[in-house]
Order: C-alpha cells, then sequence, then structure tokens
C-alpha cells in the first residue's frame, strides 16, 4: 500500500508582495503537497483577507501592527515544516534573524 504523504506546512512573511504572490500561485499548483498555516503583511489588508479566505488561514496579522514583534513569536510557535521571507530589503532583516 502506498501511504500519501503528509502536507508540509509553512508560514510566509509578506504574503501581500510580489514574492509573496509568486509563493501563493506554487501553493495553487501544489495544493496537495503545502498548506499555508500562518502569514503576515504590512499596509495591503484587503488582499490579506483575500488570501486568508482562499487559504482558510487562521494565523495572519499586519506587521504595522504596535505588536508585532509579540505576534511573530507566536506565530512561529504553529507546527510548522519551513518559513518563507517575502520581505524584501532591509525590512526583511530582523524577520529573519
Amino acid at each position: 500500500m502506498i501511504q500519501k504523504s503528509m502536507k508540509r506546512k509553512f508560514i510566509l512573511f509578506g504574503a501581500t508582495g510580489s514574492i509573496g504572490d509568486s509563493t501563493l500561485d506554487i501553493l495553487r499548483q501544489r495544493s496537495d503537497d503545502f498548506e499555508l498555516v500562518g502569514f503576515t503583511w504590512h499596509q495591503n489588508s484587503d488582499k490579506a483577507r483575500a488570501i486568508q479566505a482562499e487559504f482558510k488561514v487562521a494565523h495572519a496579522f499586519s506587521t504595522s501592527a504596535d505588536d508585532a514583534a509579540d505576534k511573530t513569536s507566536r506565530l512561529l510557535d504553529i507546527p510548522h515544516d519551513f518559513v518563507i521571507i517575502a520581505i524584501v530589503g532591509a525590512a526583511g532583516v530582523t524577520t529573519t534573524l
């Protein structure tokens, strides 16, 4: 009997930008292999709501919130296999570290 592999779970930082768009396109193509379990965005809340609805993600927040650092720590406590940092330039350094 061939066992179906489990989906690999990931967290996406910067979901509403162009790198986030590309990542989500891959997820759409490989939805049997990957699951988005959490994500962040900075200012585009309309797009973030659409992503949250499409992928049925319970854990998402804006990095422009006052408690973003605390929320980031809690987001990383969610069981996941890997993290994708889709935040470009210096803005992504703190999140990466």
